[in-house]
């Protein structure tokens, strides 16, 4: 896989390309991007398979940098120190969100998703399309900090809206916080047995 790393501090993406080259042999590193603009610029001409992209960056964050994209044709790995950006990394079909310090074994399996059909980028005008349009799923995937997981549907005990997200509670005392709105969710899962109860308090 040819890939890009994108991060304005220098360090960091060394790093990262060191443990690529340790972990993941199948990585090739085509470049070190430093700067948010430059990378708008050559990343259409570079065509890189996959992408390491750092949020916060002057100039473009990762997000607007992204949105300056035509579409996302690699998958797409978001590296960062902050973990409340998660959520709205969901929305950009992210394989998955790595917290600084990388962890070797989480790169692992973030590249070894990367490189799995069912993780293949999408735009993110049609992402939620893509993960929430079969009805009735064994399982469905929600976001939490680290990535996504995989949950199957009959772990999910209720869930509950929050403001416009949807809390899932699963098995086993585990809560969830999905970026989708309680309707959404409704629908998903109205074949799969749940039905919809409404609670005034």
């Amino acid at each position: 896989m040819k890939a890009i790393i994108i991060d304005d501090e220098i360090p960091c993406a060394q790093v990262l390309q060191i443990q690529l080259r340790e972990n993941c042999p199948e990585v090739q590193v085509m470049a070190l991007i430093h700067d948010s603009r430059t990378a708008c610029q050559v990343l259409p001409e570079l065509q890189p398979d996959l992408v390491f992209l750092d949020i916060e960056m002057p100039n473009l964050n990762g997000f607007q940098l992204l949105d300056m994209l035509p579409s996302l044709p690699f998958s797409l790995i978001f590296t960062t120190a902050y973990n409340q950006f998660a959520l709205e990394a969901f929305n950009y079909a992210a394989v998955h969100y790595l917290l600084k310090p990388i962890d070797d074994l989480k790169l692992i399996d973030a590249v070894s998703r990367a490189q799995k059909p069912d993780f293949r980028p999408i735009t993110p005008a049609n992402f939620s399309a893509k993960v929430y349009s079969a009805t009735a799923p064994e399982k469905i995937a929600l976001p939490y900090q680290d990535g996504y997981t995989f949950v199957k549907t009959q772990d999910i005990i209720y869930c509950e809206a929050d403001n416009n997200y949807t809390r899932f509670h699963l098995d086993h005392q585990r809560v969830l916080l999905s970026a989708k709105n309680l309707g959404t969710v409704e629908e998903l899962l109205r074949e799969a047995s749940f039905f919809a109860s409404i609670s005034i308090i």
